[in-house]
């Protein structure tokens, strides 16, 4: 029981991570994407 608890936190705790690194990676992208149209 307490080994499936584990293996959903964690996996929980991965996709979560990649969601935010992708949110970060996309943010990213805007930022440098508005910089070279700005100049």
């Amino acid at each position: 029981m307490k080994f499936w608890l584990l293996k959903f936190y964690y996996v929980l705790a991965s996709q979560s991570s990649l969601v935010a690194a992708s949110k970060n990676f996309i943010n990213n992208f805007k930022v440098k994407g508005s910089v070279i149209i700005n100049h």
